[in-house]
Formats: structure tokens, C-alpha cells, sequence
């Protein structure tokens, strides 16, 4: 993947999480309106308002993930934990531990690699995000877990396949973006065990 071909493609997806973020964000904003006036109760009202917030925070992890990345650009410790406790309520749960600002490109390949370990949880699980030195540690632990996957060698920097499903597309993502912003990447699994070190 060339630079501009990576440029172009982030700015495609903050283009589009940004056009989708505010419809969305209306709707919500309806949603507590009726709460407020009392006009909307039981198990709908609720499956509905629930649905449309997770569907606020995937969008902004999306664009975090997969959009454009300035070094100029920052993500603060509390924006992060409360991205990711409303964007995985459960069954897969993650754990910010991270307390410091991360500049967004290092941001971004934390999330990226979260995503990595959620295809590793298909019944679910924990993983946790913290510091490790100078890096990042995102690690899960499950007697589930199917860390080997064939895509888990694109983190070694394995050519990508033509035919990579979308599904799996942060594999390929994550050393891309390490190495665009001198990011050390590094990946190890075990039977039980995973650790993405970025």
C-alpha cells in the first residue's frame, strides 16, 4: 500500500464517519427528547435508544481506527476509556489503563490492534490496553482464543493476500500504520495468550 493510496483511503473513512455521525447524533438527540416528555417507554424504546448509541461510538472508533492520523492530533486518557466502555459493552470488553495523551496515530494503532484481538474473541472476552515502557501493551487472555488465524502473520509483515476479507482488513492496517509513523510494532501468541506491542 503506496502513501497517497493510504492518505486517501483515511480521508475517504473520516469523510463518511463524519457525514454519518451527525444523523445519528440527531437521532439520539430525539431519542432523549421523548424520554424527557415521557412519550416513549418499554422494551422497543429501549432496544432502539441503546442501538443508537452503540452505533455513535462504533462510528467514532471507526474513524479513530481506520481514519486520518496527524501527529498534531491528540487523544486524551478519558476520551479513550469512554470510546471504548460504550463501544464494547459486552460480551467483549476492553480496559483502558493507558492514563497518559496518546498523539492519534499511536491512538489509532491501539485501536487497530484491538480490533486484531477481537477477531482472536469470537465468544468474547477481555483485553487490556496499558503501558509497556515507552509502548503499548494490548493483550487478551481466553481458553478460546484463535490467535492462529493466517491473517495474525501480516503482523510480521507478511505480503498481504489479494483476497483478504474485509472482516480482517486491521491486520494488514496495523504494520502499515506502525511503520508510516515509526511505530515499533511487535505480536506474540500462545494457546491462551495474545499481546500486540505498539
Amino acid at each position: 500500500m503506496d502513501q497517497t493510496t493510504a492518505k486517501l483511503s483515511g480521508l475517504i473513512v473520516s469523510r463518511i464517519c463524519h457525514d454519518l455521525i451527525s444523523p445519528v447524533g440527531a437521532i439520539n438527540n430525539g431519542l432523549e427528547l421523548l424520554d424527557l416528555a415521557h412519550s416513549a417507554q418499554g422494551a422497543e424504546f429501549t432496544l432502539i435508544r441503546d442501538s443508537a448509541a452503540q452505533a455513535t461510538s462504533r462510528i467514532r472508533f471507526f474513524r479513530l481506527a481506520f481514519g486520518a492520523a496527524h501527529k498534531d492530533q491528540a487523544v486524551s486518557a478519558p476520551e479513550m476509556a469512554s470510546l471504548l466502555r460504550h463501544c464494547f459493552p459486552g460480551p467483549l470488553r476492553v480496559t483502558w489503563e493507558v492514563e497518559e495523551t496518546l498523539i492519534r496515530p499511536r491512538a489509532k494503532a491501539a485501536c487497530l490492534a484491538i480490533l486484531c484481538l477481537d477477531r482472536c474473541l469470537p465468544y468474547g472476552g477481555e483485553i487490556r490496553v496499558a503501558p509497556h515502557g515507552a509502548a503499548l501493551a494490548i493483550t487478551t487472555q481466553s481458553e478460546g482464543l484463535r490467535a492462529h488465524d493466517p491473517y495474525w502473520s501480516l503482523l510480521d509483515g507478511r505480503p498481504i493476500p489479494e483476497d483478504l476479507p474485509p472482516a480482517e482488513v486491521q491486520f494488514a492496517l496495523l504494520p502499515h500504520t506502525a511503520q508510516r509513523n515509526d511505530l515499533k510494532l511487535s505480536a506474540q501468541h500462545t494457546d491462551d495468550y495474545a499481546q500486540i506491542l505498539i
